[in-house]
């Protein structure tokens, strides 16, 4: 069995998608204990015998499985001990896979709004303070380092934008620049498809990215 590093971060989701984060606290051979700080972000009880899609942020690689929860120990901390039930599947967290992904992303070319950090737009958007300039665009793909999106609107290469970007439950908000791009004419109608690649985001927001094109791969081809 692989060795992971301790205190690395895991994420236990259940069977509605549902994801409980803790850290590596122990492991020994065919299972893991994850240790969960009880009314934390995104805390929910688990129980013994649910079924889980276990994912590990290792130091170089995210690393998803299959658990059986077994048991759980509460204390000033809550340890899961959860049983290892499939092989790993891993890539490097930096590879940056690309996948189709059909969806929405707003982006907002307004100064205010690029001179803002994404931690106050979020604050604006929940104030709804004044009118941001956000328009939709679909997006063709995704991976860690950005997207290709398809969109009436024409942009400047190299055009910086601010960009919200919705995967489930999940959203990320970067500053974003726009690298090439393409007119597509089809049937008379004219669409743009851009290269849009993410700009300062963060680390949690990269991993958040890769975790979502990492789950997406094991539903189109489970282990």
């Amino acid at each position: 069995m692989d060795k992971f590093r301790l205190n690395s971060k895991v994420e236990l989701i259940d069977q509605d998608g549902h994801g409980t984060e803790g850290t590596l606290y122990e492991m020994d051979k065919g299972h893991i204990f994850v240790s969960v700080v009880p009314g934390g972000p995104g805390f929910k009880l688990l129980r013994p015998e649910d079924r889980l899609e276990v994912v590990v942020y290792d130091t170089k690689n995210l690393v998803s499985f299959q658990g059986i929860l077994e048991s759980r120990d509460s204390g000033d901390f809550m340890v899961y001990k959860v049983r290892i039930a499939s092989e790993f599947t891993k890539f490097q967290r930096r590879e940056y896979v690309r996948i189709p992904y059909s969806g929405v992303v707003q982006f907002s070319l307004q100064r205010e709004v690029l001179a803002s950090s994404p931690r106050q737009v979020r604050q604006m958007m929940r104030k709804n303070e004044g009118d941001l300039g956000f328009r939709t665009a679909h997006t063709v793909d995704l991976s860690g380092g950005g997207i290709r999106i398809r969109s009436w609107d024409r942009f400047a290469i190299g055009q910086e934008m601010m960009i919200v970007l919705k995967l489930d439950d999940e959203e990320i908000v970067t500053r974003a620049e726009v690298r090439h791009g393409y007119v597509d004419l089809a049937e008379g109608v004219t669409q743009y498809f851009y290269g849009i690649m993410f700009k300062g985001i963060s680390e949690n927001d990269i991993d958040r990215i890769v975790k979502f094109v990492f789950l997406m791969m094991r539903k189109v081809r489970p282990v």
